[in-house]
């Protein structure tokens, strides 16, 4: 399979056949998938899809901008065909790496869910560090990891 990496469209969070565990994922929360939600992904800072090469949306991912320039939150939201492929996660792990040593933040954080420990170690081969659990945070008042990335 071969994964293009393209600024992000607003349509692709509708196209994107997220996995169902992804609602709160990275401490995105929007229970319905529409073009408002896109739309607010995209402003937030760069954000990013990684598209295969039969047109399907794979994942969308990208930064949301704290204090401009100088910290930032990242998040992503995976399909299903993506949490099967190698190749898209080594593709997008290598294209988020890249991202961060040329952005101009001194801090990124994530956040991932304590019960679903994959959210974690993908943060971990981005390059964040796990720090604390927050416990009984977001909408749904779960246990999240805080990762970060000072640099």
């Amino acid at each position: 399979m071969k994964i293009e990496i393209r600024q992000l469209l607003p349509l692709d969070v509708l196209a994107l056949d997220q996995q169902p565990n992804v609602e709160g994922q990275f401490g995105i929360y929007e229970p319905v998938k529409n073009i408002r939600h896109g739309i607010e992904l995209q402003a937030m800072g760069p954000a990013w899809s990684a598209i295969a090469d039969d047109g399907e949306v794979l994942c969308c991912a990208g930064f949301g901008q704290i204090f401009p320039d100088v910290q930032a939150t990242a998040w992503a939201i995976f399909s299903r065909k993506f949490a099967e492929s190698v190749r898209a996660q080594v593709a997008v792990i290598q294209f988020m790496r890249v991202q961060i040593a040329a952005g101009p933040w001194q801090r990124i954080e994530a956040l991932c869910r304590d019960c679903y420990p994959a959210e974690g170690r993908w943060l971990e081969r981005v390059g964040f560090e796990r720090r604390v659990l927050l416990r009984k945070w977001g909408p749904h008042s779960e246990d999240y990891w805080l990762f970060e990335r000072v640099s």
